[in-house]
């Protein structure tokens, strides 16, 4: 979902007046103002705009972004703008499943993300998978009068990743992360 920004020339230059901001319940007003391209007093563009715009998407915590100047008759000298936002759900989860063959087997997993944890875009995700190589859900066939087990459980193999994503660091626009394995139990292959 994106705005079309109307992008006419002006016959006169004009300046950014307020910068009008809507919607945000969790995100800091802070924080939405750090990545917007311009600020109050500046030169007013177009351009400036859908910058804007795209740089709140990339923020991520945003299902819908609208940056607008609040006047659509004339042009003004001073123009300003409405920036109106909708915030994405903020703890998302997601289960997965899946079969590799012929020689992984079936895998499950879990992902339980919280975006936005501290209002400025920051997230917290875990992601949990296990993985049963087919050896092990066979079992051992010891022979045919001998009852092998139903699932080997020293065939699966588990993974628990625990990662917290900024989209600023050190005040700059650069997005950073950390990732820790809690746990990880793999049976002679690399896990992927």
């Amino acid at each position: 979902v994106s705005e079309v920004v109307n992008r006419r020339p002006f016959p006169f230059q004009a300046y950014v007046g307020r910068v009008i901001i809507k919607g945000n319940r969790y995100t800091h007003r802070e924080a939405i103002e750090r990545v917007l391209p311009f600020k109050t007093g500046e030169t007013y563009t177009p351009q400036a705009l859908s910058q804007g715009q795209d740089a709140l998407y990339k923020l991520g915590p945003f299902a819908r972004v609208s940056v607008v100047p609040t006047e659509e008759g004339e042009p003004e000298r001073v123009r300003d703008i409405l920036v109106a936002v909708s915030e994405a759900n903020r703890i998302v989860v997601e289960p997965s499943v899946g079969v590799s063959w012929p020689e992984e087997g079936p895998r499950v997993g879990l992902r339980a993300q919280h975006r936005n944890l501290f209002g400025n875009g920051e997230s917290l995700s875990l992601r949990a998978s296990a993985n049963w190589r087919w050896s092990g859900l066979l079992g051992d066939t010891k022979g045919v009068n001998e009852v092998a087990p139903a699932v080997d459980y020293n065939q699966i193999e588990q993974r628990v990743l625990l990662t917290y994503a900024q989209p600023t660091t050190f005040g700059f626009p650069v997005n950073g992360s950390v990732t820790a394995s809690l746990l990880e139990l793999e049976r002679n292959r690399a896990f992927g």
